[in-house]
């Protein structure tokens, strides 16, 4: 290397880490620092590795959350290539296992300086000269979208996966051999068990530069040469980590539709429009999509905007010469330059940007998903313009230089200059006031106390963990099968440090792709006694939960979860006690409810007292029902009305309920939607209302939810309407059973064969 490149490389991590430094300096020189955004999406992201380093006895396998079940450490977001890394450094060499945090946010700041370095070897194989290339990649880095993610989802914050990959086939494009095609599928591998994001994005990536390159550079390879090759960078590396993650994943009802595939997307706004930077909140008017998009947020800065417009304009010019002249380019590449790696980079960046923004699949996505079922996994189709920010920025460099070289050769050396330091000062300040905004959003919690007040929970050293199965947080929360999910919990963050520093397991979930069965048996124990619990059969032990209870709400808090004396801690708001479920459940199941004497017909064989409003329908069709009898099956797709009447007996402002039995044990079905319309005399919507189906589970039997669900009469002159639809073809349908509606407050019955075997819907 020569003397100015070696100085130049000393330049560029010089400038990255002075920049990140005064940014982050706490964070850095505080190896016990936990650093969290708004939510607690940080205090998540170092639980799950530090659980998994400290306390979990399989590598591939973690049990911090989702007891008594467990999780893949994939999908807890546990960073199992690091954390199993600290895990045998503590257990054969030296215990580093609290430091666990310290070492996390150190391989972030390390990851960002090696991204640096990365981005400065790529300009320099543009043939960028050494100094700007130093400059540039300085910018560059601390202008990454990455940098979003180091207030919470650290491990998409390795902001040098993208460029590792990419000069890595930069390399293997300039001399083809299994060699440097062998070190990439092992750089793309290795790089999945941060995240498996890395490999879905180096896969998108590396294909569209395969594609690019067989278009601008069809003779370097033969067809099957190439084939060869690209299964060697992007299916070895896929099927490897497939194969290893199906034998160490037992879980075989995984969430095959995530939520967000249509709407976490890039646009124009999220690429060309400035994020979160302090003086430049004007351009939110234009951002109007920016809160379903966020994840889309690649913004290439303003000089890299300035150079889009400008090679929109240089191609078009091109275009019309050609045409005007009949001039062919010496090479297909040509039309974005001479270089061909230029080239080939610069077209792969712009068909991922494409694939960023929804395309293919936001033309019928119901349909193209279906072709390519494993994209549905990754919902952030906008985290892949990362590449684009990359090709584009690196890019934007070299037309600077160019720009300069031109405005050099003709005389004007000031304008030449004025050009370079514009851009370069334009992307520090844009990148400077980027990380003071970050760092501004930053609360910073000392380890190992894991709570905002700095202090240990006065609970904490009360708890013998030997004496529990696991913990159970309250309010609870259980976040992560994308079809049942709670409201945010304020237990977080008790929740974490208490399984920390005690060991012991959460029954609660915050993960990702959780099983729809596990969280099926979970959340029954958030609702009413009805049938005995599944959780039961799956627990290892006889030791009760201890619960920790921080406040009360009235959904997910049922009977089972309720305080009961003798408490463990109890200052009149917080309350740590025991929760012997088998005795619960054994309680609850033998209670039966007390029949009044005086009961008169309602509807049919339901019975109550005299003058009630009742309204039933059995729903009787060909499918299987719920107990005895049939049930309705329902195409989702179309508007199914259960009732459409008027009901004159009401009166404004009386409280109903819409009680519905609902075959519900299933991915999507609970995102069908239980709707409430109320129409005036001429037909307007008085009410129009249509919340998901899972908002309403008030007991589960089986595969079977009993659905509730309060509305209020605004006028009984009004006609009003109960459907349910979803008005998606998939899933296709759903069966339905025994709909009511009651007064709120009141109690009705149900007899067979002359006894009462039911109240309000509930069968003892």
């Amino acid at each position: 290397m020569k003397p100015k490149s070696r100085l130049s490389a000393v330049l560029v991590l010089l400038l990255t880490g002075v920049g990140l430094l005064l940014h982050y300096h706490r964070v850095v020189f505080s190896p016990n620092t936990v650093v969290t955004g708004a939510t607690m999406d940080g205090l998540k992201n170092y639980y799950t590795p530090w659980y998994h380093v400290a306390h979990d006895d399989a590598y591939f396998w973690f049990e911090g959350m989702n007891y008594p079940y467990g999780e893949q450490p994939v999908f807890a977001d546990a960073q199992p290539l690091l954390s199993n890394i600290i895990r045998f450094v503590s257990r054969n060499l030296v215990d580093v296992s609290d430091y666990t945090v310290g070492i996390l946010n150190l391989a972030l700041f390390f990851g960002l300086m090696w991204a640096a370095w990365l981005l400065f070897l790529i300009l320099k194989r543009f043939r960028v000269e050494p100094v700007l290339a130093a400059v540039a990649a300085s910018a560059l880095t601390l202008l990454s979208p990455q940098m979003l993610k180091i207030t919470g989802h650290y491990a998409l914050g390795y902001a040098f996966v993208v460029p590792l990959v990419w000069y890595l086939a930069l390399r293997f494009y300039a001399a083809p051999h299994w060699k440097p095609s062998l070190l990439l599928a092992g750089a793309v591998f290795i790089f999945a068990w941060l995240h498996p994001y890395y490999l879905m994005i180096s896969a998108v990536f590396l294909t569209a530069l395969a594609l690019v390159h067989w278009f601008f550079q069809p003779r370097d390879l033969r067809f099957w040469s190439r084939l060869l090759h690209l299964g060697l960078q992007v299916l070895l590396p896929g099927i490897l980590f497939g194969v290893i993650l199906k034998l160490s994943d037992p879980v075989t009802d995984r969430p095959g539709n995530p939520y967000g595939f249509e709407e976490y997307i890039a646009t124009w706004r999220t690429v060309f429009l400035p994020y979160a930077i302090p003086g430049l909140d004007w351009v939110k008017r234009f951002q109007t999509d920016l809160e379903e998009n966020w994840e889309g947020v690649a913004y290439v800065g303003m000089a890299g905007g300035t150079m889009f417009l400008f090679f929109l304009f240089r191609v078009g010019r091109r275009v019309v010469r050609r045409f005007r002249k009949r001039r062919v380019p010496r090479h297909r590449g040509a039309w974005i330059s001479t270089q061909p790696q230029v080239a080939i980079s610069v077209g792969a960046g712009l068909l991922v940007l494409l694939f960023a923004c929804g395309f293919p699949f936001s033309y019928k996505p119901e349909l193209m998903t279906d072709l390519f079922p494993p994209i549905k996994q990754f919902r952030s189709l906008g985290r892949f313009a990362w590449v684009f920010y990359y090709t584009w920025t690196v890019f934007a460099v070299y037309l600077i230089q160019l720009a300069v070289h031109y405005h050099r050769q003709r005389g004007r050396p000031g304008l030449a200059y004025a050009v370079l330091g514009l851009a370069l000062g334009a992307t520090f300040a844009e990148g400077w006031g980027y990380n003071s905004a970050l760092s501004g959003r930053i609360s910073r919690v000392q380890r190992p106390k894991m709570v905002h007040d700095g202090q240990d929970n006065p609970w904490i050293p009360l708890i013998d963990p030997n004496q529990y199965e696991a913990i159970v947080a309250l309010p609870f929360f259980h976040e992560g099968s994308e079809n049942y999910t709670t409201d945010n919990a304020v237990s977080y963050a008790v929740a974490f440090e208490a399984s920390i520093k005690t060991g012991l397991p959460l029954l609660n979930v915050m993960m990702s792709r959780t099983s729809l069965g596990q969280t099926w048996s979970h959340f029954q124990l958030t609702t009413e006694p009805y049938r005995p619990l599944e959780l039961l059969d799956k627990m290892t032990g006889d030791k009760p939960l201890l619960a920790i209870r921080m406040g009360s709400r009235l959904r997910f808090d049922d009977a089972y979860l309720q305080p009961r004396p003798p408490f463990l801690y109890d200052d009149g708001v917080n309350q740590v006690y025991a929760i012997d479920l088998p005795a619960r459940q054994a309680q609850f199941l033998a209670e039966r409810p007390t029949v009044p004497d005086s009961l008169t017909p309602l509807d049919g064989t339901y019975l109550g007292p005299a003058g009630q409003f009742f309204y039933s329908d059995e729903l009787e069709g060909d499918a299987e029902g719920y107990r005895k009898g049939k049930g309705t099956a329902i195409l989702l797709k179309d508007n199914n009305e259960l009732v459409k009447q008027k009901f004159p007996r009401l009166q404004a402002g009386d409280s109903l309920v819409l009680s519905l039995w609902v075959k519900l044990k299933g991915d999507r079905l609970g995102h069908a939607m239980f709707g409430w319309e109320e129409h005036g005399p001429d037909g307007e919507n008085v009410t129009w209302t249509y919340p998901a189906l899972n908002k309403f589970v008030v007991a589960m039997d089986g595969e079977w939810a009993l659905l509730e669900r309060d509305v209020v009469v605004k006028d009984p002159r009004n006609e009003f309407m109960v459907n349910v639809t979803r008005w998606k073809r998939k899933p296709p349908e759903l069966v339905i059973d025994r709909f009511h509606i009651r007064k709120k407050g009141e109690r009705v019955y149900s007899q067979e064969d002359g006894k009462i075997v039911a109240v309000n819907n509930r069968y003892f």
